[in-house]
């Protein structure tokens, strides 16, 4: 099962959300995780240690920070980008059954500062 760790940017509905459709489901809060004012790269990096996909709203910084983070580490679960104008309930449904559709895409060198080519989705990294 995908272990998941909510961004601070995340709305905290699809957290609860996400845990009372699929209780069994391993997501740690912003909150219970301590995040708030937690830089992008230590946010990966914690995410990481956890393994632990990364699932925020921050589609401005957290790409380009992310595509660093590849970069220099060479691994890491990924992160999973939410649009805040996406429905709180069609997010639920994606992360609860596994991220397998509404545009989850894989980020390649290409597009890795370009939220704008991902849409809605995720962007698991390829772990070598």
């Amino acid at each position: 099962m995908v272990r998941f760790l909510a961004d601070a940017s995340l709305h905290e509905g699809i957290v609860s959300g996400c845990i009372r459709r699929e209780p069994a489901i391993d997501f740690l809060s912003a909150n219970d995780a301590g995040l708030e004012g937690m830089p992008d790269p230590d946010v990966l990096a914690l995410a990481a240690q956890q393994g632990r996909v990364v699932v925020t709203s921050d589609l401005r910084t957290m790409p380009r920070h992310f595509g660093d983070f590849l970069e220099a580490h060479g691994h890491c679960p990924g992160v999973f980008l939410v649009k805040q104008t996406t429905p709180l309930a069609a997010v639920i449904e994606e992360l609860v059954n596994g991220m397998g559709g509404l545009g989850y895409r894989r980020m390649e060198g290409s597009n890795r500062g370009n939220p704008a080519s991902i849409g809605f989705g995720g962007i698991p990294c390829v772990n070598k």
